[in-house]
C-alpha cells in the first residue's frame, strides 16, 4: 500500500496465502479501526484520504500541463467517435 496506494484484493489473496472471504473480513476489520478505507476492488491506507488534496485544489495544480494534455488528447479524437473519460481533473480538461 505504500508503493502503490491502493492494492486489489487479489493482489492481497496472493500475497499472503488466504481466501478471498479471508481478505474481506480482515480488511472490514481493518476499517472499522479505521486504519484502511475499501474501494472498489481494493483498499487504500486511511492516512494516504487524510493527506490526499481536494478536487478543488488538484483542478489549480499544474494547470498549463493539464491543458496541454487535454488540447493535445482531443486532437486525437476522430470525428463521430466516442471515448470514455475517467473521473480527474487531468482528463477534465480533455473535455
Amino acid at each position: 500500500m505504500a508503493e502503490k496506494g491502493i492494492v486489489s484484493i487479489a493482489e492481497l489473496t496472493e500475497r499472503m496465502h488466504v481466501s478471498h472471504m479471508t481478505i474481506r473480513r480482515d480488511l472490514q476489520k481493518l476499517e472499522q479501526q479505521g486504519a484502511v478505507i475499501q474501494v472498489s476492488g481494493g483498499v487504500q491506507s486511511s492516512t494516504r484520504v487524510a493527506h490526499e488534496p481536494s478536487h478543488q485544489i488538484k483542478t489549480e495544480l499544474a494547470t498549463p500541463q493539464k491543458a496541454a494534455i487535454g488540447k493535445l488528447a482531443a486532437s486525437l479524437v476522430q470525428p463521430e467517435s466516442c471515448i470514455y473519460l475517467d473521473a480527474g481533473t487531468t482528463t477534465l480538461a480533455i473535455a
